[in-house]
Order: structure tokens, then C-alpha cells, then sequence
């Protein structure tokens, strides 16, 4: 990414500052006073990841209770907190793999992380959303969180010492609040070729960084690991009308796992925006190790051509296709896990019509990949 220059960047600094304290509350303020740094959060976070490192990170700010949940306090209440990121310990449920050390700094603080329900029975865990600031190069900058699952099994005391709290997604710096311009992405448990194209607007670029992916997606000393397999670089064509980065990471993900055959969503990425640099941590489920290779439909030598052709079908789908398109990609993950082959064969070949409706329209299916369908009807 490349580097601001001083006077802008305090500028953006002393802006971002005054917008994460808006945020959070007109009646909470911050103490003027230096946050902890951890060694993560003076470096690139993918970087950190990419090199098999944790990424930690702490500050401050206000809880305030989720819509539809009824019986915790809705706060809104005041907490420091220290995050701890660690995708390659290996995990069973890695929707949690953001832990979270929480402490309490006032009354509506010590009353969320206190709350206890009433006995009766089996009670949600509570959501809030999380407003505030934390440490990075030595400065405070705004941070959401979303959403803060704080666990009501222990007392107010305890959040702080046990990190089993914990978020889903990490958005932060100085860009918060602006559209990503630019953009690279960690993409766990992918073997995949280098891909570079360019599709309506966008310029894409899949890196592999892993030096024997293959390999160690199938080892069990890999298993329930998110191990740093590829970048994903997204940026602006030169010309074009900005599209929006952040919605591509995602789409991404969601192609990519087409191709995998499993969830291989991007678990970090950092952007760069007219305010300043952005970065993010997203926990999901991702693909399980060990695993067997890739059992797709889709060739290697096809990911670049499909990649294009699907970003350009996705820019054309209404808000009701683009949610269907995901679904049918979770449907093709189950397709593949099917124990018997003639299922995997007779679900495959309605998969791929309904896919095919959805991303490529009326256009032919691309000729190796045609190909690829005519081998599993010969199976």
C-alpha cells in the first residue's frame, strides 16, 4: 500500500479520531491518553497472517444492544477490550476464532458484562455492536465490531481474563466510513493457480503464497487450521467507474468457494481509501482440514475465465439473484460431501444448469468446462 503523506495523514487521523467518538455516543468521551500497541497492529495485518503470526489488538469503546433481543441490557456501556486472532492454532468452531478479553469502565459496562438471565431453559447469547477506538502505529483509531457475542455464563469479572467472548468481524482505521479503492485479501485453505484478469472495472489478481498448498490442506497436523494459502488483489481499472471493494471481497469469497467446493471466504484484507488505510478480520467457517484435493467441476486452467465472466454476471443481479447465488453455492459444498457418486453425479448436473442460469446466463458454458461435465456423465 502505498504511503500518505505526514501532514495529511494527521490530518486524517485527528478526523477519524472525532468521528469514532461521535459514533459511540455524544454522552461518552475518551481520555486523551495512549492505548497498548501490540506487535501485530504496528504492521500489516495480512502481512502478519500471510506469515503464520497472531494479530492482536486492544482499545476502548461503548456496547449498545442489537435490535430484536429482548431481556439483556441494551446498554449503551463502556468497555476496554483486547483482541487475539490466531486462524492457524486450529479450532472446531471457527466462527470464533476472534476472541475478545472485555473489561468493564462504567455502570452500563459492569450491567452488560454482568447480565444473567433467569433460569428456564436455554438463552441466546447476547449481540451488541461496538463503537470505538483502538491502537495502531501509536495512534488511536476508529474501530467497529460486529456483532460482540458477550457470553452470560460468567460473572462481569471473569469477561476479562477468559477471552470467550468474541466477534464475527473487525473493521478498522483511519478509511472507516469510506469506500476501498484498493485492496488484498487472505484467502485460507485454497490451492489454486496464479489468475490475473480484468472484468468491469475491475482489475483481479490471486496470488499463491503457500508453498505447498496442496500438500497441506491434506496433513493432519493442518486439521481445523486456517492456513494463509493465497492473496486475492482487487483494484479499480484504470478508466473505470470505482466499483465497490469491499462488496468484491466478498463476492470473491463466495466464487471461490464455488471453486473449492467449500467455504474459502478471505478471513482479512486491507484497502486503501481516500481517508486513509482500512483493514478487517472476518471469522467464518471455512474449509475443514484435512481435506481431500479439490473435487470441482471447474478446471484450474478455467478459475481466471470464470472468475471474470461471474464478477461481470454478479454486477447484474439484483439484490434477490445475488442472494440465491450464494445459496446455490453453499448447495454445491453439500453436493460434494454426498457419500455416494451417483448422487454426486445426479446433483452436479442440476447444479450446474441452475448455476449456469444464475452467472452465466444464455453464454455457453466455457469449452473445458463443458468438457469437465461430459467426464462425470461418462462416470
Amino acid at each position: 500500500m502505498g504511503q500518505w503523506p505526514v501532514q495529511q495523514r494527521q490530518k486524517n487521523r485527528s478526523v477519524a479520531r472525532r468521528r469514532a467518538v461521535s459514533d459511540a455516543g455524544a454522552n461518552h468521551t475518551y481520555e486523551n491518553r495512549a492505548l497498548p500497541v501490540s506487535a501485530a497492529a504496528r504492521r500489516s495485518v495480512v502481512d502478519s497472517l500471510a506469515q503464520g503470526e497472531t494479530v492482536e489488538l486492544s482499545g476502548e469503546g461503548v456496547l449498545t444492544l442489537q435490535p430484536g433481543q429482548s431481556g439483556p441490557p441494551v446498554g449503551p456501556g463502556r468497555v476496554r477490550f483486547r483482541l487475539v486472532y490466531a486462524p492457524e492454532e486450529g479450532t472446531d468452531r471457527p466462527t470464533r476464532t476472534i476472541a475478545l478479553s472485555l473489561e468493564a469502565t462504567d455502570d452500563g459496562g459492569r450491567g452488560i458484562l454482568g447480565y444473567s438471565p433467569a433460569a428456564g431453559g436455554p438463552v441466546p447469547i447476547p449481540r451488541y455492536d461496538f463503537r470505538g477506538i483502538a491502537a495502531s502505529d501509536g495512534e488511536d483509531v476508529p474501530t467497529r465490531m460486529e456483532p460482540v457475542l458477550v457470553d452470560h455464563r460468567f460473572s462481569a469479572s471473569m469477561h476479562g481474563a477468559l477471552y470467550e467472548d468474541f466477534t464475527f468481524k473487525v473493521v478498522s482505521g483511519e478509511g472507516l466510513g469510506s469506500k476501498v479503492t484498493r485492496a488484498r485479501a487472505v484467502v485460507p485453505n485454497l490451492p489454486a493457480p496464479s489468475v490475473e484478469t480484468e472484468t468491469s472495472g475491475l482489475k483481479v489478481r490471486l496470488e499463491p503464497i503457500h508453498p505447498d498448498a496442496d500438500g497441506a490442506i491434506r496433513d493432519p497436523a493442518n486439521a481445523n487450521k486456517a492456513l494463509p494459502t493465497c492473496l486475492l488483489h482487487l483494484e479499480r481499472a484504470e478508466g473505470a467507474e470505482a466499483p465497490d471493494i469491499a462488496e468484491a471481497i466478498e463476492v470473491f469469497g463466495w466464487l471461490l468457494s464455488f471453486y473449492a467446493g467449500g467455504p474459502v471466504h478471505p478471513n482479512a484484507w486491507e484497502g486503501e481509501t481516500e481517508a486513509g488505510p482500512l483493514w478487517c478480520l472476518r471469522a467464518s467457517d471455512v474449509r475443514r482440514l484435512p481435506a481431500e484435493p479439490l473435487q470441482t467441476c471447474l478446471p484450474r486452467n478455467a478459475l481466471g475465465p470464470f472468475l471474470g465472466r461471474a464478477w461481470e454476471a454478479w454486477t447484474g443481479l439484483d439484490d434477490r439473484h445475488k442472494g440465491r447465488l450464494r445459496g446455490v453455492v453453499n448447495l454445491y459444498a453439500q453436493i460434494l460431501s454426498s457419500t455416494y457418486p451417483i448422487q454426486q453425479i445426479a446433483l452436479t448436473a442440476m447444479y450446474l444448469e441452475r448455476f449456469r442460469e444464475l452467472v452465466l446466463g444464455n453464454e455457453t458454458v466455457p469449452e473445458k468446462i463443458h468438457a469437465k461435465e461430459k467426464g462425470f456423465r461418462r462416470r
